[in-house]
Order: C-alpha cells, then structure tokens, then sequence
C-alpha cells in the first residue's frame, strides 16, 4: 500500500484492484468499466495517486453520486474536482 500511495503504477494497480473493484461492483458499476479503471489508474495524467482515487471512491459513496470517469480524467487538480462537485450542487 505504502508503494501504492507514493506513485507506483503497478503497486497502485494491485491496491486498487483489491480495494476499489469489490467497492465499485457493490455500487452497481459494471465489472468491465471496474476492471479498466483499476488497469488506467496508473496512466491519468494527475490522477494517478491511490489517495485521489480513493477520494473519488469517497465523495461518490458519501453524497450518493457516480461520477463519470472521462470527466474526473479531465480534473488535473484538487481545485479542478471540487469545482466539478459545485457544478453538481455538493460543496466541499
């Protein structure tokens, strides 16, 4: 795990695969669409920490939301996320 955190893209795959498919798959994500994130995770310019992942995983499950992953690939920032929760009325 501590691998996974600092940046290591196979260490963040095999945590993720772990922790975020079993997750995904109990909140109705498609096992298909759950296994390519795991697999991209890596590779998301900006996005490719285990914590901003799992702050993804988070807010969806807190405020009852399933965010699209294109758009969350397009959030380069803490700033660039939390901007896109306002737009869809959670305030952070």
């Amino acid at each position: 795990m501590t691998v996974a955190a600092c940046g290591s893209s196979v260490a963040a795959a095999a945590a993720m695969a772990r922790i975020a498919i079993p997750e995904m798959l109990k909140h109705g994500y498609d096992k298909g669409l759950a296994a390519g994130v795991v697999a991209s995770a890596g590779t998301l310019a900006g996005w490719d920490s285990l914590a901003m992942v799992t702050l993804v995983a988070l807010v969806e499950t807190e405020f009852g939301l399933k965010l699209d992953p294109l758009d969350m690939a397009e959030c380069d920032s803490f700033a660039a996320f939390r901007s896109h929760l306002k737009d869809q009325g959670v305030l952070l």
